[in-house]
């Protein structure tokens, strides 16, 4: 994963975007209402593990309490955004699923 603050082509052009493995990128150009405009900030999000990453463009309206209630769970966040939480959500999801397979 990489991601940077600024214009697509700048971006593509300090991090050497086209040089990543793969064949499918995910970009987003908006900023969000919460959190600063910083590379830490910018999309896409993980959660603790970085086996998730999400993309968003929205708001999570009670993103502080859930954030909250992660963090009291053991998540460590990376952003002052709201987005990560999904990540997050989504993470712990996963892990409740693999313990119900047990």
């Amino acid at each position: 994963m990489r991601k940077g603050v600024g214009r697509v082509v700048d971006v593509d052009n300090s991090l050497h975007l086209i040089g990543m493995p793969g064949h499918i990128g995910i970009g987003h150009t908006r900023w969000a209402t919460h959190g600063g405009i910083t590379d830490k900030n910018a999309h896409p999000h993980s959660g603790c593990t970085d086996d998730i990453s999400v993309v968003h463009n929205g708001i999570v309206e009670n993103y502080k309490e859930l954030k909250d209630d992660l963090i009291r769970l053991g998540h460590k966040f990376k952003s002052d955004t709201d987005s990560e939480v999904i990540a997050h959500l989504l993470e712990r999801q996963g892990d409740k699923e693999e313990v119900s397979k047990r």
